[in-house]
C-alpha cells in the first residue's frame, strides 16, 4: 500500500502541475529512478525477498490512477486557461468559453484513445489461447462405459446370506 501511495502522490503531482514547471518532470523522473533503486537494494538486501503472493491486476489502485488522470486534465486546461500567457489576458467570458471547450474536447480525446486501446495485449491473448489448448491436449478424458457392460443385478451384496449360513454352521455343531 505504501508503495503505490508513493507512486499516486508522484503521479498526480507531475500530472496535474508539470506544465509550470516543465523541468520538474526530468528532476521527478531522475528522483524516482534513485528512490526506486534504494528501495530495490533494501527489499533484496535488508528485507530479503518477501513472501509471495499472486495478484490478477493492482486493484483499486487502477481506479485511483484514473481519477488522478481525470483531475490532471481538468487541472492543466485551469493553468492553462487562468494563468499561462496570452489566455490569461483574454475576457472572463471568452475565458471559461476555453476552459469548457478545450476540457470537454480533451475529455472527448482521452476516451477515444481509451477505446481504440484494448484491455489486453494481444501477445497476452496468444498466450492465453495457448494455454487452453494445452489444457485441452494434457487433460484426461473421463471414463466412458464400455457397450458390453457386465448385468449385476443378481449379486447379493447383502450379509443375510452369510449370517443364515453362520448360524446353519452353528446349528450343525451342536
Amino acid at each position: 500500500v505504501e508503495d503505490f501511495l508513493d507512486i499516486a502522490i508522484g503521479y498526480s503531482l507531475l500530472a496535474c502541475f508539470s506544465q509550470l514547471k516543465p523541468m520538474m518532470v526530468a528532476i521527478g523522473t531522475g528522483s524516482y529512478f534513485i528512490i526506486y533503486r534504494i528501495l530495490a537494494y533494501r527489499m533484496l538486501n535488508v528485507t530479503c525477498r518477501p513472501w509471495p503472493s499472486g495478484s490478477e491486476s493492482i486493484g483499486v489502485w487502477q481506479e485511483i490512477m484514473d481519477c488522478i488522470a481525470t483531475i490532471a486534465v481538468t487541472c492543466n486546461v485551469a493553468l492553462c486557461t487562468f494563468v499561462m500567457e496570452p489566455i490569461k489576458h483574454w475576457p472572463l467570458e471568452t475565458k471559461f468559453l476555453f476552459f469548457i471547450l478545450a476540457e470537454k474536447g480533451l475529455f472527448s480525446l482521452r476516451s477515444l484513445i481509451c477505446a481504440m486501446l484494448k484491455d489486453q495485449p494481444d501477445d497476452v491473448t496468444r498466450i492465453y489461447d495457448q494455454m487452453d489448448e494445452s489444457a485441452k491436449v494434457l487433460t484426461i478424458p473421463p471414463l466412458v462405459a464400455s457397450p458390453k457392460a457386465h448385468d449385476f443385478s443378481r449379486v447379493n451384496i447383502g450379509l443375510a446370506a452369510c449370517l443364515s449360513e453362520t448360524s446353519d454352521d452353528a446349528s450343525d455343531a451342536d
